[in-house]
């Protein structure tokens, strides 16, 4: 089993991304610049549990139906 890139995340997973601000010490990027979308998933390569619980998130919260016919994602 491998993760996808970033591209090929679903569209929902890569919204959440690209809204997100983390402001974590290890993903400051020296400049006190912190990463968001493509570069934040990016930047999860050397933590593959974190990466691994991103994912089950994502998978999880897209299968959880709503009443309204979406989904918690």
């Amino acid at each position: 089993m491998s993760d996808p890139d970033s591209p090929r995340l679903p569209r929902k997973a890569r919204r959440v991304l690209n809204k997100t601000t983390t402001e974590s010490p290890q993903f400051d990027d020296g400049n006190e610049g912190f990463p968001r979308g493509a570069n934040l998933y990016a930047s999860l390569a050397p933590y593959p549990l974190l990466k691994a619980c991103f994912l089950n998130i994502v998978v999880k919260s897209d299968a959880t139906g709503l009443r309204d016919g979406g989904s918690c994602l």
